[in-house]
């Protein structure tokens, strides 16, 4: 073989060599930072993800593709979820959030919290959506109660277990009997969200540090937290207590990382029911004090037709 040849050869072993470590970094980068969303219908109720296209499962995807038949949706969908907190208020339909900007000076810890809004981005366009929302529609022909299956689930592949901070909020929006989709597309009667709070039993190791060291309480029977109720800055950490700034909340449903029996969530009416979602890492919970943001996070929603 003549030299030049084997000097072309080599080069394009190199070539190959590069262009196969660019594909697992970006493989792997794209596997390291992701979020999976599924949702399902145990019963005779159907789901959709726009009104118009209705069936019993929906993944991401479909979320994703929403804006299809649904032009007014805002479905938020990021990779990565930061640090969140809601006193569970809902105005206009929408659910009262705030993000949480963590900062240390010295060897104090300080807050400051800013009001969010809703907006329409998927994955990496996301840049300063910090929480998941999405609207669902339920299609009944006679009022339905609707519960959540004990097979839902939210679980966490990295070593922080932040599924132990999550919170999941629905918002029941209101019910039309058109043949107009946009009108139910449209509603936005909700003044309640109903707070689901899995893995309540559950904690990571730098969490039951973080209760020790602080004195905290972690009883499975105080399942209450102070949560974020207004904008405020640079608010040290041990001045919580007093604070006005913040409420206390006491999720609707709390559930271990391993749920006994299907929970009850709300009734829906007759007609094409819309549901605003909301899924967010709580900030005031232990498991998310010191924790910056959270990604790798599967959440299961199988929702049942119950009696």
């Amino acid at each position: 073989m003549q030299k030049s040849q084997k000097v072309i050869i080599s080069i394009f072993i190199i070539i190959l060599l590069i262009t196969c470590l660019f594909y697992f970094l970006f493989h792997y980068s794209f596997k390291s930072s992701s979020i999976n969303i599924n949702l399902e219908l145990i019963g005779d109720v159907e789901i959709s993800a726009d009104a118009i296209n209705f069936t019993k499962k929906i993944n991401q995807d479909k979320l994703k593709n929403a804006k299809t038949n649904y032009k007014t949706a805002r479905n938020q969908l990021p990779n990565v979820l930061s640090r969140v907190s809601s006193s569970g208020i809902v105005q206009n339909g929408q659910l009262d959030l705030y993000y949480e900007q963590l900062t240390k000076e010295k060897n104090a810890y300080f807050i400051s919290s800013f009001k969010q809004s809703d907006t329409n981005c998927l994955g990496d366009d996301c840049q300063d959506a910090y929480y998941i929302t999405y609207d669902l529609f339920f299609k009944a022909s006679e009022p339905t109660n609707i519960g959540l299956a004990n097979s839902s689930y939210v679980q966490s592949s990295a070593k922080n277990q932040l599924q132990n901070a999550a919170r999941i909020a629905f918002i029941v929006e209101g019910t039309s009997n058109s043949s107009d989709k946009s009108i139910a597309q449209n509603l936005n009667g909700g003044i309640n969200a109903i707070i689901w709070q899995p893995n309540c039993d559950t904690h990571s190791e730098a969490s039951l540090q973080y209760a020790k060291e602080h004195s905290l309480s972690l009883n499975d029977d105080e399942l209450s937290y102070r949560a974020i109720a207004k904008p405020f800055t640079s608010l040290n950490l041990n001045d919580i207590a007093a604070s006005s700034s913040f409420s206390y909340v006491e999720p609707d449903l709390n559930t271990p990382q391993v749920i006994p029996e299907s929970q009850r969530l709300f009734t829906i009416q007759s007609g094409i029911t819309k549901v605003k979602i909301y899924m967010w890492l709580e900030s005031r919970d232990i498991d998310m004090m010191l924790e910056e943001e959270g990604t790798n996070l599967d959440f299961l929603i199988k929702f049942v037709v119950m009696e």
